[in-house]
């Protein structure tokens, strides 16, 4: 006798043996349930009862549309049987919509069977070899809709489930796919990523379901971002006879007034400027040339602070104007030394960088090298060969802005959060009109203290500072920052908690901003 296990997808289907569960889907705005996810199983105890099996299943007997048409009935059925609320998300791939609504509208006679109104129902259209640009399935889609049945478009971003995809199906929920939610609260990129679907939800007119949501900071930074609905392990797990309400853990999160810490706002990477952004295009000069052509091409190019010499198109030297006007310019210098090769005065070591060296590395080969690279310049090549100059003065500019910019978003030496994640943090809780705290640090004579024991020791006490705040702080509830310029002789901290008992409104700010003497501040209206 075949034993139970060896049981194959064809008698699952004739025998109707599949398993229906289901998973909550909740509604960020008012914590409410919004509706649950069909999800199927197959028949315990064989080797068909977990989905990847089952549909691998199918897919090697050629039975993937049968299968997912008999998984769609089986959970409008039993989603009926149990009475429960809200909306049915199930899964159907364009083959599938497709057949079960041609054949004698199979997916309208089953909703009619199970008494369920077309207005809750989902259809969740999957990325299995789904298509828009099919007119068969645009027409099909259009005569579901007008029964009151929703689109929602699968796993975004995975597979064909596109940017084009939504834009032409326009359809009334999207679902980001575990990939972009988990770890969301701690990955700037994927919040980055989250932040703009929810920007081109808005755009379309869809509304975002996110899944996969696992922890706290997850569903807080979620909810914060716009986010309509989510599901996930937080919510509640897969279930036959799923829960008529969201677990308290969840529900806490989504009723709490607390604004979740974005992770963007913690640390930013900075920006890789490399030696090709300062090339200055100048004229060179081959070794074989004389020191009276060099001239020539000196008055020729008089911004020139440097002339290269080249060989074969790759640099060997270089000729600083000053020290050589200074030493040309001299009493019979012309008449002695104007027909000897220009490699008589030229610098035969300069420093030659290539124009992919960080600016960030050259910075640090200039501090361990002879300082006067910084006046003489410096050579730039590109493989070998040499496209340019650069000079100490574009160097010293260019990390300037960088690390003010750096500063502004992530400021050294403790890499907190800047002036401006800061005000973006300020103004979400303003905008949120929940109470909150503002405790504002300063060090007080951290000038004379620099003064006495050096810079060096002086950052040592601005991080040791900056660890003693951070370690007494829920990253999820409070928002530390390092305000002021790098250069400043004060370090200021910042500590902004949610959920306290007093308010902080915009001319507090102003009354803070103007007592920054003090060590500690708090802002009550």
């Amino acid at each position: 006798m075949r034993k139970l296990q060896d049981m194959e997808i064809q008698e699952v289907l004739e025998r109707g043996l599949l398993k229906p569960v289901f998973q909550l889907i909740a509604r960020f705005e008012d914590a409410a349930v919004f509706a649950y996810q069909a999800l199927t199983r197959g028949p315990e105890g064989t080797r068909l009862a977990d989905a990847r099996a089952l549909f691998a299943s199918a897919r090697q007997a050629g039975l993937t549309v049968e299968l997912e048409l008999a998984c769609y009935e089986a959970s409008v059925r039993a989603f009926a049987e149990h009475g429960l609320p809200g909306r049915l998300f199930v899964n159907l791939g364009e083959c599938a919509l497709l057949r079960g609504h041609r054949e004698n509208k199979r997916i309208e006679g089953a909703m009619l069977e199970g008494g369920l109104s077309p207005n809750r129902l989902v259809v969740e259209l999957t990325q299995r070899g789904s298509s828009a640009n099919s007119a068969e399935l645009q027409a099909a889609l259009r005569d579901l809709r007008g029964t009151g049945v929703a689109l929602a478009l699968d796993d975004f971003g995975e597979g064909q489930a596109n940017h084009r995809l939504w834009a032409e199906l326009r359809p009334e929920m999207v679902k980001i796919g575990r990939y972009f939610v988990g770890g969301i609260d701690q990955d700037p990129e994927k919040f980055r990523i989250v932040k703009s679907l929810v920007q081109l939800a808005e755009v379309l007119s869809s509304r975002l379901v996110a899944e996969g949501i696992e922890v706290e900071g997850e569903l807080a930074v979620l909810r914060d971002l716009g986010v309509a609905y989510g599901q996930g392990r937080l919510l509640g797990e897969p279930s036959p006879n799923p829960a008529g309400e969201i677990p308290t853990e969840a529900l806490q999160v989504l009723r709490s007034a607390m604004i979740a810490v974005y992770p963007e706002a913690m640390r930013r990477p900075q920006r890789q400027d490399t030696v090709g952004q300062l090339i200055t295009s100048a004229p060179s000069i081959t070794s074989s040339q004389t020191n009276d052509e060099l001239t020539s091409l000196l008055r020729e190019h008089a911004h020139l602070h440097a002339v290269a010499v080249v060989q074969a198109g790759a640099p060997v030297g270089l000729i600083n104007r000053r020290a050589f006007v200074d030493r040309f310019s001299r009493p019979y210098h012309r008449e002695l030394f104007g027909r000897r090769a220009c490699t008589l005065f030229m610098n035969p070591s300069p420093l030659i960088v290539d124009k992919t060296t960080s600016i960030e590395a050259l910075v640090r080969t200039l501090t361990r090298s002879d300082h006067r690279y910084l006046s003489e310049g410096f050579v730039i090549c590109d493989q070998g060969q040499y496209l340019g100059l650069g000079t100490g003065e574009a160097l010293v500019a260019a990390v300037t802005e960088v690390r003010v910019e750096a500063a502004r978003h992530a400021n050294p030496p403790t890499f907190l959060p800047g002036n401006i994640p800061l005000t973006e943090h300020i103004e979400r809780l303003l905008s949120a009109g929940h109470p909150f705290v503002a405790y504002y640090f300063d060090l007080n004579h951290f000038k004379a203290f620099n003064d006495q024991y050096g810079y060096w020791r002086g950052d040592e006490v601005i991080k040791l500072v900056a660890q003693a705040l951070v370690a007494h702080c829920d990253p999820l509830r409070d928002f530390v920052g390092h305000v002021g310029a790098m250069t400043s002789s004060c370090c200021s901290k910042a500590r902004i908690g949610n959920g306290a008992a007093e308010s902080f409104s915009r001319s507090s700010i102003a009354r803070c901003r103007r007592s920054s003497t003090q060590r500690i501040w708090r802002a009550a209206a």
